[in-house]
């Protein structure tokens, strides 16, 4: 009996020890498998979570510039002066003008207000700009060019027979021009400014231009 009980307990034990072995490789191999251990695989593979975005940042206007253009589908041509933080617009259509309309410039978009209720806004569009003039019941939609010298807007003021003369013209790059001039009465079509001579005449007056910048007070 008792060497039959040996015989039995020695496979017995033999299995034992191979189960346990199998134990011992299974922990071992769950600790250093990643697939076995999903929580801490998911800490390690686990993507950075995605930058913030960063906002666009807005165009702003430049120090000092000149603009010139026309409304669409309208002969009213805009010039548009920007210096020492102040804009000033000049509206023409070479008959009857809004002539002056000034503002600050602030924001990402301006409003210039004249007389009248006349209104120009003005925002950055890539090297131009663009924007509505509303003018004389008028809602015209624009884009002015950067315009480099001699183009850009010009005012001239003197005497003819005794009476107060003022003219303002703008000259568009391609070196077309329009203008509006008073002598003593109402508006009507400016002289053309001789850009060599650096004016215009006016029954027989030499009247002078200068250029308008955007810290001018020319507004009348």
């Amino acid at each position: 009996m008792e060497e039959t009980t040996m015989k039995v307990r020695g496979p017995v034990l033999t299995l034992l020890a191979v189960v346990g072995l199998a134990l011992v490789l299974l922990v071992v191999n769950t600790r250093q498998d990643p697939a076995r251990a999903p929580d801490q695989a998911a800490q390690t593979d686990a993507a950075p979570p995605p930058a913030a975005p960063t906002a666009a940042t807005a165009q702003a206007f430049p120090a000092e510039a000149v603009y010139t253009g026309r409304a669409a589908g309208d002969r009213m041509t805009v010039a548009i002066a920007i210096r020492g933080g102040k804009a000033a617009a000049y509206l023409c259509d070479g008959n009857r003008v809004e002539a002056w309309l000034e503002g600050p410039v602030q924001g990402e978009e301006l409003r210039l207000e004249g007389k009248g209720g006349a209104t120009v806004t003005v925002r950055p569009d890539g090297d131009a700009v663009s924007g509505q003039i509303s003018v004389q019941g008028r809602q015209l939609p624009y884009t002015a060019q950067p315009a480099a010298p001699p183009a850009g807007l010009y005012e001239g003021e003197a005497t003819v027979d005794g009476a107060p003369a003022r003219i303002g013209w703008i000259v568009l790059p391609d070196g077309s021009q329009v203008g509006v001039g008073k002598v003593g009465g109402d508006p009507g079509p400016a002289p053309v400014l001789d850009l060599g001579r650096g004016g215009a005449a006016v029954d027989g007056v030499f009247v002078a231009a200068r250029p308008i910048r955007g810290d001018d007070d020319v507004t009348g």
